[in-house]
């Protein structure tokens, strides 16, 4: 029994926000009969700690590998293996967690080009952990456990050649996914599909200058059957442009950036709202990272958002801690912590 009108409220705000997040599922008598108009609505959560602190800009960034959500062509240019891991704290008990592998080779060609070859499969799961069948509105309880969970293994491929000063990729991911609430579930399958582009500026020691474009679309496929009705999936299009600057000092390390600077500008077309996202990212020896980004007001997470990161390199290993605060006014009021942990693996 709860035994304070802060936890009851906090309950309810719990069970609204995932229904609201994945509105697949009813608690009536009839599972499928309140679905809405847009179904699966955490497949466009914000993933990956490093970009949300940018404020969920990546469509034409390579330089993290869970990048693969804002644009499937941007694992093409990974050289090695890394794995990540990551937590999103939302409001009222709502938790996303994410956990990938990926992996990226490359084949010298003639003429200088070099083929390039990435693979990567991630899980996702929001999750929503209700102690007790009684909430608010029904203070008998429901009967039923209101635990509920929706997930995702997105598969992704990606392909790019290269030639020093210039670098070209595809990729493409598929989605299988479950929406599930109390004791029902729906699965689906949805696909996402992007390009991306990249130009070496200058790069004469002790600068290298580059700069970036790419776009997407996400969550293509059919709608969502639930028998009675159907639910569209949360289409996304994504288009973007981002800097890439390095500067080496001869008297540090000949193959560690001093001062890294990034920058990307990402026009967001959802279903409900459009505009643009900006975000950028200073780096200091390759190991501590600050970073600082802004949404346009017509987005839910409107505001600055902004993290930072750690790094630690041994030898050939790579492991990144990152951590991002993210704005979320136009729901509970409350922003939103995310944490994230990265090791990559050059070859």
């Amino acid at each position: 029994m709860f035994t304070s009108q802060r936890t009851r409220l906090k309950l309810l705000s719990g069970v609204v926000l995932f229904l609201a997040l994945s509105p697949s599922i009813s608690l009536s008598s009839e599972p499928f009969a309140h679905v809405g108009t847009y179904a699966a609505q955490f497949l466009t959560l914000p993933v990956g700690t490093r970009n949300v602190g940018m404020a969920g800009t990546g469509t034409a960034d390579d330089l993290d590998p869970i990048n693969v959500v804002y644009n499937p062509a941007n694992l093409a240019l990974l050289e090695g293996f890394a794995v990540s891991g990551g937590h999103v704290d939302w409001p009222a008990d709502v938790n996303l967690y994410d956990f990938g592998v990926f992996g990226g080779t490359a084949y010298p060609l003639h003429n200088g080009y070099t083929l390039h070859l990435g693979a990567a499969m991630r899980y996702s799961a929001l999750d929503l952990d209700v102690p007790d069948n009684r909430v608010i509105f029904l203070p008998d309880g429901t009967g039923r456990d209101l635990d509920g969970q929706d997930w995702s293994i997105p598969l992704t491929l990606a392909g790019g050649v290269s030639n020093g000063d210039l670098d070209a990729s595809i990729g493409a991911t598929v989605k299988f996914a479950t929406l599930g609430l109390s004791n029902q579930s729906k699965g689906f399958t949805a696909f996402d599909v992007g390009l991306r582009l990249g130009a070496c500026l200058y790069s004469t020691d002790p600068i290298t200058f580059k700069i970036t474009g790419g776009a997407s679309a996400s969550n293509l496929g059919g709608d969502i059957d639930y028998g009675t009705r159907s639910s569209q999936l949360p289409r996304e299009h994504r288009g973007g442009i981002g800097i890439q600057f390095a500067y080496f000092h001869p008297d540090f390390s000949p193959s560690t950036p001093l001062l890294t600077a990034n920058g990307n500008a990402d026009y967001l077309d959802t279903t409900d709202d459009d505009g643009m996202l900006f975000g950028g990212e200073i780096g200091f020896v390759d190991i501590a990272f600050l970073r600082l980004g802004h949404i346009g007001e017509p987005f839910a997470t409107s505001g600055t958002s902004f993290g930072f990161g750690l790094q630690l390199k041994i030898t050939s290993v790579k492991i990144r801690a990152d951590y991002a605060h993210l704005p979320f006014p136009s729901f509970f009021n409350e922003d939103i912590d995310v944490f994230g942990l990265t090791v990559l693996v050059d070859i």
